[in-house]
């Protein structure tokens, strides 16, 4: 049976979606240095966001947990590892890209225009990473295997339809990036999803 969320539990994706607006929005495979050049204006806000995101996503995914609180069935079971496994690869991923490198672009700041310059290709290269990469893709094809999973899995115990298709939605938006548009859209997703289970969704036995 489809237990009720509480609304507690809306708090964390709605944060999420609204941190996610905030990030500078940076072309790292740009030619040169000139795609860092966001970065380089707004050090602080992006190290900022990167830090809430940090504790954000991981809330993030144990929030959609709950929405198949108390299922026991295979999908569940899938939906809650996947989301498990998300927090954990996506904050790492969050840890490297986002505070390494607004780390190093800090320090860098009080230095003359070459050192400056190579800094910004160090940080390049860490965006540039298989590092990086991996743990992109790993954790965002955790979270799509996650929420999909919990998509189906309230299918099956025939939630409504709202919560079901918000939650589809959000599967595979995450592929795309955290920053607005995808990321503040997946999660604005799971929020309302949740905020409708929280409404409407059957009291818990």
């Amino acid at each position: 049976m489809i237990a009720r969320v509480s609304w507690v539990w809306v708090v964390p994706p709605l944060a999420t979606s609204l941190v996610a607006l905030a990030h500078p929005i940076i072309d790292p495979w740009r030619d040169g240095v000139a795609g860092l050049a966001p970065l380089v204006a707004r050090t602080d806000v992006w190290l900022a966001v990167h830090l809430a995101l940090l504790v954000l996503f991981p809330l993030s995914a144990l929030a959609l947990i709950q929405a198949v609180s108390g299922i026991a069935s295979a999908s569940a079971r899938l939906a809650r590892l996947m989301l498990g496994v998300f927090g954990v690869l996506y904050a790492g991923f969050d840890t490297f890209a986002g505070l390494a490198t607004g780390t190093i672009v800090r320090s860098a700041r009080e230095l003359g225009a070459a050192e400056q310059s190579g800094a910004l290709l160090a940080v390049k290269g860490l965006f540039n990473s298989p590092i990086n990469g991996g743990l992109f893709v790993s954790g965002t094809a955790a979270w799509t295997l996650g929420a999909g999973a919990v998509a189906f899995t309230l299918w099956k115990a025939r939630a409504p339809r709202a919560p079901v298709a918000l939650i589809a939605i959000a599967a595979p938006l995450l592929f795309l990036d955290h920053p607005a548009p995808f990321g503040p859209v997946t999660f604005a997703a799971v929020a309302a999803a949740l905020a409708w289970l929280a409404w409407r969704g059957p009291a818990k036995d």
